[in-house]
């Protein structure tokens, strides 16, 4: 067995971090990257730092001939190797069969994705006879430009990696339509076929190697056309002007709730004076048979509450209970459906006076109009500089989107080239370019005290360690990597909240809930947005 691990190639076994941390062994590719962009373990061994220094860029066949044949044989034949790690180690790129080529092809442009072929086969019967040319991208090749280039990517961050990704999809697929004309049939929907008469002579199959390593090529252009398809200063500055914009269009759904009316169970008449009990039925009040409680809302209104001395705006909730009632009025039109919603929300608006004397109760309602009769889940709202989406009618949803440095995203990522002996330090400085980010853009987090929380546990974080502490199984101390990312996800712009245990922060991070209800300024504008976020239209509250 110690000749398996002192030889050139061995089998990969354990953890690439573990690997790395023996001084005298390297990872290396079986066949560089320069040949064919193949991560896999498949193509990847241990390998002594003198043998890899002694090797050059010869690959296995040529560097170790015949003599270790066998020896990959028995690894083969015993099971420790696969049948694809076996063929990488006895292929010589200078000696490939048209057959072995036309499969590396297909490994490195072939989509397999079954998702992504249902989609192209959906673009291809709609737009296919107008011309319009589909190209079937892999997503490797995506990741490659991303390492390439050192565009990371961290969903904890934000949403703009869907948009990036959608970016060099598009980049990549009008770069391999126009540099290989000879191979549109691997990746064009629909010219597979045609594929299967080409005798193709390609010994390089990393299509996208150019890009980054040839120092040659400052110009690549199209040889029928003239035109630049490739230029290595200018277009590499586009892909990361792209990259860092601070703005991108992001849409969410907006819907509404088809659930139960409220929560089944019901409770006893004299839980009436504890919580906010529903009527069993409209002739049975509960303070005499009960009733049911957690009440759920099929979707929200807002309303104008006219004051003394200044109007004010709240955000309502509209009972599930009352969707039947409210469907039938507004097939008798707009109008007689505002009436509707306001007869339904009158409750909200009613208040009880008892008499001290008399004993006498006595109601009264506050002056409100309904705005506006019907408003989904998730709709975007900006009042002043909050941005938020609508959860309920007490829940606010951030919809900023964070943008960090260069820096601040390697620290994060787990690819970034940092220094361990920094690390601790980089994590202190990512949380205070955090900070300063909430306290510029993120009005919203004053809900909750959640900016001034983020300041006052500071000290708190800077004694964090920098992973997480087991003892065993059992978690002991929560580091500062983990702290960041639940951070990360409480300032994400979506419904997600985290417990920021490592700082002893009580409320979940990112839950704004404002119990007596969510109250918008005059100046309030509700954004309707497309799905794509192409289109928009504002409507201003003061305007209604």
């Amino acid at each position: 067995m110690l000749d398996f691990f002192v030889n050139f190639f061995v089998l990969l076994q354990t953890s690439t971090t573990r690997i790395d941390n023996l001084p005298n062994y390297d990872i290396d590719h079986i066949l560089p990257q320069a040949f064919i962009k193949d991560d896999s373990i498949d193509n990847r061994v241990l390998i002594s730092k003198e043998e890899n220094a002694r090797k050059s860029d010869r690959v296995p066949l040529k560097f170790f001939g015949a003599k270790r044949m066998g020896f990959w044989k028995d690894l083969l034949n015993n099971g420790l190797i696969s049948n694809r790690k076996f063929q990488n180690l006895t292929t010589d790129p200078e000696k490939i069969s048209k057959y072995s080529a036309k499969g590396f092809i297909h490994r490195q442009l072939v989509e397999t994705s079954q998702v992504i072929r249902l989609v192209a086969n959906i673009l291809g019967n709609e737009y296919s006879k107008a011309g319009t040319t589909i190209i079937e991208v892999s997503a490797k090749m995506n990741r490659q430009l991303r390492e390439d280039f050192h565009l990371i990517k961290n969903r904890n961050v934000n949403d703009y990696h869907h948009a990036m990704d959608a970016y060099l999809t598009a980049y990549v697929g009008d770069y391999l339509y126009l540099r290989y004309p000879k191979l549109r049939p691997y990746f064009v929907y629909g010219d597979f076929k045609k594929a299967e008469d080409q005798d193709l002579n390609i010994r390089n199959f990393n299509f996208l190697h150019d890009l980054k390593d040839n120092e040659s090529l400052d110009k690549i252009v199209d040889s029928e056309t003239g035109e630049i398809v490739w230029e290595k200063h200018e277009s590499v500055k586009q892909l990361k002007k792209v990259y860092h914009y601070k703005f991108m269009l992001v849409s969410q759904e907006v819907y509404t709730r088809q659930d139960a009316l409220f929560n089944q169970t019901i409770y006893p008449a004299s839980d009436a004076d504890k919580r906010k009990l529903i009527p069993i039925k409209n002739n049975k009040p509960v303070d005499v048979y009960g009733g049911y409680s957690g009440n759920i809302d099929a979707y929200m209104a807002i309303v104008r509450v006219h004051g003394k001395k200044e109007d004010n705006y709240k955000v309502v909730g509209i009972p599930m209970r009352a969707v039947t009632k409210l469907k039938k009025a507004e097939k008798e039109g707009h109008d007689s459906y505002l009436n509707a919603v306001h007869e339904v929300l009158e409750p909200q608006f009613t208040k009880k006076k008892k008499n001290r004397k008399t004993g006498e109760i006595t109601e009264t309602v506050d002056d409100f109009d309904v705005l506006l009769g019907k408003v989904y889940y998730r709709q975007l709202i900006v009042d002043g500089n909050k941005k938020f989406m609508l959860g309920s009618s007490s829940y606010q949803y951030n919809a900023k989107q964070l943008v960090l440095s260069d820096k601040a995203m390697q620290v994060l990522s787990k690819n970034g080239k940092v220094k361990s002996q920094d690390e601790n330090q980089n994590m202190i400085d990512v949380y205070d370019e955090i900070l300063e980010k909430v306290d510029q853009y993120f009005e919203l987090y004053e809900i909750n005290k959640f900016r001034q929380s983020l300041h006052n546990r500071r000290l708190e974080f800077v004694d964090l360690p920098v992973d997480n502490q087991f003892n065993g199984k059992k978690l002991v101390s929560v580091g500062k990597r983990q702290t960041l990312i639940d951070i990360l996800d409480g300032l994400h712009a979506n419904a997600t909240t985290k417990k920021l245990s490592g700082l002893k922060i009580a409320t979940p991070f990112g839950k704004m809930q404002v119990p007596s209800g969510i109250s918008l300024s005059s100046d309030t504008q509700l954004i309707y947005q497309s799905p794509t976020g192409l289109f928009e239209r504002q409507i201003k509250l003061s305007d209604l």
